[in-house]
């Protein structure tokens, strides 16, 4: 057999300079990968690594039940227990001069018993609403307001983030409408009162510091929920208008708080709860103390 008569070689038949072997090759690897992504989203296992890798077959994590409740902390008449109790019982913190200012609330976890009252609640269960409306703060200064959320959701796969967006409304009694309140913040639920020059030493006022807001450029703030979780909870200082307490102008407030948005993975939802700013307590007395 003569030079001419020799068989083509076979690395001509993968010449990707030729569209219809390139063509080929990438049927093949479309076939390959396409097996075997079919084969993970079958097995649960696979549809982790998908999930936590490529943000593939993450389903969607839907409110089942979900609470909002309102309270507002007496926070002077905490201050000045919590000064007594730590002068009868020594040795002080470092610093501790006696004064409003040495008081750090931290309501993360829960109001101080005895000082934190509820002035609205809302629950929702499926399709089932419950709201109340009858509550009230008093204005002042001294008081903070608290927004505690707690949602019962289906199982977390992964790390989940989604948003909050807190809106706040007053109603206007000229004109019985509501008024939109551009500032509505969830704050961490600590508060500490302006700190005096000299009242405290510099190290003991740095741990009661209160970390920077999640709020994101367009108003929301940001949270994760958990892997492998079932529940959120969540405890806010509430300010208004640019206030750290209730001290607002009297009259009633709304508050919303939308959870999820479209393309994050929490099925939104709403939460609303009413309250009223008084000068003075209503006739009835102080809605019922609650932890």
């Amino acid at each position: 057999m003569s030079d001419g008569d020799k068989p083509a070689s076979s690395e001509k038949k993968w010449d990707l300079s030729n569209p219809q072997t390139l063509l080929a090759v990438v049927g093949i690897v479309v076939s390959i990968l396409g097996s075997i992504f079919g084969v993970a989203l079958a097995m649960p296992t696979g549809q982790d690594i998908l999930c936590k890798n490529f943000g593939m077959s993450c389903k969607h994590v839907s409110m089942l039940e979900a609470q909002l409740n309102l309270s507002v902390i007496d926070f002077d008449a905490w201050c000045d227990n919590w000064l007594k109790e730590t002068e009868a019982n020594p040795p002080p913190p470092p610093g501790f001069s006696g004064i409003k200012s040495d008081c750090a609330l931290d309501a993360s976890e829960a109001g101080p018993r005895g000082f934190t009252n509820q002035i609205a609640l809302t629950r929702i269960e499926g399709d089932q609403k419950d709201e109340s409306k009858d509550g009230w703060a008093r204005k002042s200064p001294g008081s903070v307001l608290i927004a505690h959320v707690s949602i019962k959701h289906t199982r977390t796969r992964v790390e989940t983030p989604f948003t909050i967006q807190a809106d706040c409304w007053r109603h206007n009694p000229d004109d019985s409408a509501w008024e939109h309140l551009n500032g509505c913040v969830l704050s961490p639920a600590t508060y500490r009162p302006d700190s005096y020059p000299g009242s405290i030493e510099e190290s003991f006022r740095k741990a009661y510091e209160e970390p920077e807001t999640t709020q994101q450029p367009d108003g929301t703030f940001a949270e994760v929920m958990a892997e492998n979780e079932v529940d959120f909870i969540r405890r806010w200082r509430l300010d208004i208008e640019g206030k750290t307490t209730a001290d607002l102008p009297p009259g009633d407030y709304r508050v919303e708080l939308s959870a999820g948005a479209p393309g994050e993975a929490l099925d939104p939802f709403l939460l609303r709860g009413w309250f009223s700013v008084v000068t003075e307590p209503p006739p009835s007395g102080p809605p019922a103390d609650t932890n």
